[in-house]
């Protein structure tokens, strides 16, 4: 990934046409982003190419871009449970929870404009996502912090149920039949796919996880 080394810290996170909405400093979190404060309208929406200036020179330059928010989360939870229900069922279930962690919504900045949309070449229409209804960007303006969302969830990873048949077949046996499923369920307000990324807080896939189901069974004889 291609740097650029300031006088008080590195830019990260390239976005292309050297844009940078990550930041290496003194004092801030790891991959801190680090973008313009986007300007909004009397109906909530964000003004296209509209940014604060931060420091009152009367333009808008790489010096008005702020630290707004971070990737790392604040608090990290998990949950397990593993229960016997009388003398045969069994249950298994497990969540996670990530509070105060932030996302750069790469997919947005890159794809939910009129310029990605609408192919002028051939006038065909591509696919979009769902947050171009919140914008109408005609262009990309990936280095605003409208980009940056929250990506707290709560997510139940696994659940497993299973019965155990005893004595079956002998008095030594048992054989236990159960079912599960990974990746369940998330709980978050962000919009896209999924808000938990490992590409230092910028999510720019499209793929959603599996959910997978399992069917097994344990015999002892």
């Amino acid at each position: 990934e291609i740097q650029q080394l300031e006088v008080d810290g590195i830019d990260k996170g390239g976005v292309g046409l050297g844009g940078f909405v990550q930041t290496f400093r003194e004092g801030y979190s790891p991959y801190a982003f680090w973008v313009y404060q986007q300007v909004y309208d009397n109906a909530g929406m964000p003004i296209e190419g509209a940014y604060v200036d931060r420091n009152g020179d009367g333009e808008i330059t790489s010096d008005d871009k702020y630290n707004y928010k971070k990737p790392q989360a604040d608090v990290t939870m998990g949950f397990l449970t593993n229960a016997t229900i009388g003398q045969n069922w069994d249950f298994y279930m497990a969540w996670r929870a990530s509070v105060g962690n932030y996302v750069y919504d790469q997919i947005s900045a890159d794809r939910a404009h009129l310029g990605n949309i609408y192919n002028t070449v051939d006038g065909t229409i591509n696919n979009a996502p769902v947050d171009f209804n919140n914008t109408n960007f005609t262009t990309t303006y990936k280095e605003s912090d409208y980009f940056v969302k929250n990506g707290s969830f709560v997510k139940l990873d696994n659940v497993t149920v299973g019965y155990t048949f005893n004595n079956l077949l002998n008095n030594n046996s048992n054989i236990r039949v159960y079912t599960g499923v990974q990746n369940v369920l998330t709980i978050t307000k962000y919009k896209n796919i999924d808000p938990e990324v490992f590409n230092d807080g910028r999510d720019s896939s499209i793929y959603p996880r599996a959910r997978m189901f399992t069917l097994g069974i344990n015999a002892n004889f």
